[in-house]
């Protein structure tokens, strides 16, 4: 596999602001820093951040969440899909992007604009990877002090549906102005 060496500007937030800690709310912070989470969709609220935020730092992109849901099919996978494994506390889960390959190559054009890279399907898959890679990272930030905070893996890119055996996930398609990318989460908790 290639390295990817794009070019990006990523940061990870010091948690540091407890004046509006109100249970029940997503995105306000415990006393520990970490971010108040008590349903699923909160969950899905902190990272459609995550991808909100890498998106717009990798690709000047702003992805719109348009629907999330419970799966446990092969529902929601598209030509390239890229897996990041993950540990919770109390098993292990994962991330996978999921895209079409005109998705997938329109994406890694934005995010290597101006590099001077050739687009071929190493480098689309490769950057496919790095943008799970700091989805991932946003999302670890964002889930500090939450069951829900995990450590993460390298990511791993291929074509088609991945080998997640029939657990149950959620799943969150977001749109963008390059196209549709689809989310698979599994974090156990």
């Amino acid at each position: 596999m290639t390295t990817l060496k794009a070019e990006r500007k990523t940061h990870h937030a010091e948690r540091d602001d407890y004046s509006e800690n109100r249970p029940g709310k997503a995105g306000l912070h415990g006393l520990d820093g970490g971010i108040l989470l008590n349903s699923p969709d909160e969950v899905i609220g902190a990272l459609a951040e995550a991808v909100s935020t890498a998106l717009r730092e990798m690709a000047g992109a702003e992805p719109a969440l348009r629907d999330s849901y419970s799966a446990t099919g092969r529902e929601g996978f598209a030509d390239v899909s890229a897996l990041l494994s993950v540990t919770t506390a109390t098993g292990e889960g994962y991330l996978v992007l999921s895209a079409t390959e005109p998705v997938a190559t329109a994406l890694a054009r934005r995010v290597l604009a101006g590099s001077g890279r050739e687009l071929d399907a190493g480098v689309i898959r490769d950057c496919l990877g790095e943008v799970v890679n700091v989805i991932a990272g946003q999302a670890k930030t964002l889930l500090f002090g939450t069951p829900y905070h995990f450590i993460l893996s390298t990511p791993t890119v291929g074509s088609g549906i991945p080998s997640l055996g029939n657990t149950q996930r959620w799943v969150a398609n977001f749109d963008s102005d390059f196209g549709e990318l689809t989310l698979h989460v599994r974090l156990p908790v």
